[in-house]
């Protein structure tokens, strides 16, 4: 038993991951990826035993696991010229309930004017961190 135990590849604890949660449920990690993304459809039995495992073991999808995997962000740049005044951050909080409620996070660029900010914007945008960007101007 120790020389096993010595043997045995340790994982170091942290969040659970798929391929905690897969054989649990007794699936394959690539079955439980594309029930958890929606890809493919499970049937509703392996469905409710994915969602018992995940919920019993503390499992929460990495969003930046989920976008190297798909080459995909969820991630939707607002670009405003000012945030401290009254229209913008009426329209800041609209464009954020929107995307919140869609699944997409919001990145915030407040440009202020700099030239140079808009260069790590379009950066940004090249490398795919965004996956768009919604601008919005006086």
């Amino acid at each position: 038993m120790i020389a096993r135990e010595l043997s045995a590849p340790r994982r170091q604890q942290g969040p659970p991951r798929l391929q905690d949660v897969a054989p649990k449920v007794g699936i394959s990690t690539a079955t439980l990826s594309r029930a958890l993304t929606g890809r493919r459809p499970v049937s509703p039995g392996t469905k409710r035993r994915i969602e018992a495992a995940a919920k019993e073991l503390g499992f929460v999808a990495s969003y930046h696991a989920s976008s190297l995997a798909s080459g995909r962000s969820r991630n939707i740049g607002v670009v405003l010229p000012y945030v401290d005044r009254w229209f913008f951050a009426t329209v800041l909080d609209g464009i954020a309930s929107t995307l919140t409620a869609a699944g997409y996070d919001a990145a915030l660029y407040n440009l202020q004017g700099e030239t140079s900010r808009q260069s790590v914007l379009i950066d940004f945008l090249l490398r795919k961190r965004l996956a768009a960007a919604a601008v919005v101007s006086l």
